[in-house]
């Protein structure tokens, strides 16, 4: 497939259009013309459940209300929801996973500013070969 030009991968929002157009014959005609079903990693089980320190101490009252960002009841409602659920819904897990990468990026840039660079240190070519 790397060898295909990408106007035959994707056709509009038609993902996998050539894959399924080969495949239209043998495949349920279901499978051909159903939506895309993203994967979902277990984002709160992955979090809550590793016992970091560092995230407790992010979704902590005290740090949530030093960052006064979130209403620190409320994230610990939502926190012992996710906690108790065996299933827990995609909006509260992307909640989480808002809430924790806003406290990171206070504590890390806002809080603890990384230190200077050196003034030796210096860029002599940037390369961006981006496109």
């Amino acid at each position: 497939m790397a060898s295909v030009p990408a106007k035959w991968k994707i056709l509009g929002l038609n993902e996998k259009f050539l894959l399924k157009k080969v495949f239209r014959k043998i495949l349920p005609s279901e499978t051909v013309n159903r939506s895309k079903h993203p994967y979902r990693a277990p984002i709160s089980q992955s979090l809550l459940g590793s016992g970091d320190s560092y995230i407790d101490e992010m979704l902590s009252e005290k740090t949530l209300a030093q960052t006064g960002l979130f209403d620190a009841s409320r994230v610990k409602v939502l926190v012992n929801k996710l906690r108790k659920s065996s299933n827990p819904g995609e909006i509260d897990s992307m909640a989480l996973t808002g809430i924790l990468s806003t406290q990171i990026v206070c504590d890390n840039y806002i809080n603890r500013p990384p230190a200077p660079l050196p003034e030796a240190f210096s860029v002599d070519l940037l390369i961006d070969r981006r496109s």
